[in-house]
């Protein structure tokens, strides 16, 4: 199983790096509204500020909350911003390792399905407006499809590459993280 099929990373390090980014995240939910008489940033700039730094939806939610509902609703704009930017970033990626291989013209089929199945949807019901009144309804079947995905990811990590790593990967997201 290939978790990084574009990069052909080793499934061991996504885990680490799942873990990595995950502690992180649950420290600056609970961080970042004990800081923000310190960071002496407006709304607009916390926000952004826990839209650009954490990586999960749920805990960029809980962070904003802490200033009403127009910064969650700034946060999530810019997260999914954020988001949007993964696509030109894997089809980089993509075209860069094969550009590796010598393979050039099917750099294209080495995107992984689910990155064509995103694009394809977000034009759908961007741009046909008889799916738009459908987007309710299917919201919470994208969750339980989420859900599915991320727990095969769990389900399928091995721990002891995790734990052999060491501490090297948290020393370094912390000083990612800081900087």
């Amino acid at each position: 199983f290939r978790s990084t099929p574009v990069i052909k990373g080793k499934s061991e390090y996504t885990g680490v790096a799942l873990i990595t980014i995950t502690i992180f995240g649950l420290m600056g939910m609970l961080i970042y509204p004990l800081a923000l008489t310190w960071l002496e940033l407006s709304k607009t700039g916390y926000a952004l500020f826990c839209a650009t730094t954490l990586h999960m939806t749920g805990l960029i939610k809980i962070a904003a909350a802490v200033l009403g509902e127009d910064s969650v609703k700034l946060a999530l704009a810019i997260k999914m911003a954020r988001t949007a930017m993964i696509i030109p970033v894997v089809l980089f990626l993509s075209w860069f390792a094969s550009s590796r291989d010598k393979e050039r013209k099917a750099y294209l089929r080495s995107v992984p399905w689910f990155m064509w199945v995103f694009v394809l949807m977000g034009l759908a019901f961007s741009f046909v407006p008889q799916l738009i009144p459908l987007a309710p309804k299917l919201k919470p079947y994208a969750g339980i499809l989420f859900t599915i995905a991320l727990t095969s990811i769990g389900l399928t990590a091995d721990l002891k590459p995790i734990v052999n790593a060491g501490g090297c990967h948290f020393i370094i997201g912390l000083f990612l993280w800081v900087y």
